[in-house]
C-alpha cells in the first residue's frame, strides 16, 4: 500500500527553534505554522495500515529557489509529520528513506504527475512494509 503526498518544506534550520531570555530554546512560530498546516493536509492512514510494521519514505524536494540548501535538513520534520499522522508508530520504524532534489542542477526524477511539483513543496510517497 502506497500514500501519496503534497506538502510544503518545511522552514529552514535556523527558523526552526529560537532561544529564549533563560536560555532555553522553544520551538519558532514559523515551525508551529508548519506544523498545523502540514497536519490539517496530510489524510490519515488507509484501512489495513498497520502503524507497527515500519515503513518506506521517498521525498522529491523542490526548492522555492536557487540557494544552497542541504537536503538532510528536510528530513526530520517530514519524519515526525508522518508519525504524528499515523503512518508509523515511531519515526525510527521508518527503515528506508530516499531523498532526491528536483530540478537542481537539471535533475528531474520520474514523478506520477510532474506539475504537482511547484517549487517549495515536496512530494512523499510512504510505503508500507510489513514484516
Amino acid at each position: 500500500m502506497n500514500a501519496e503526498l503534497i506538502l510544503p518544506n518545511p522552514p529552514t534550520a535556523n527558523r526552526r527553534l529560537i532561544p529564549t531570555k533563560a536560555g532555553r530554546w522553544v520551538t519558532a512560530p514559523a515551525m508551529r505554522r508548519w506544523k498545523a498546516e502540514v497536519a490539517e493536509m496530510i489524510p490519515p492512514p488507509p484501512e489495513g495500515w498497520n502503524p507497527d510494521d515500519g515503513a518506506s519514505v521517498e521525498i522529491v524536494v523542490r526548492w522555492p529557489d536557487k540557494r544552497r540548501r542541504d537536503l538532510s535538513n528536510i528530513i526530520k520534520p517530514i519524519e515526525d509529520a508522518i508519525d504524528d499522522a499515523g503512518y508509523v508508530r515511531d519515526d525510527s520504524l521508518i527503515y528506508e528513506m530516499r531523498v532526491v532534489r528536483y530540478d537542481s542542477f537539471g535533475l528531474r526524477p520520474p514523478m506520477p504527475d510532474e506539475s504537482v511539483m511547484r517549487p517549495g513543496f515536496s512530494f512523499v510517497v510512504i510505503r508500507d512494509t510489513p514484516f
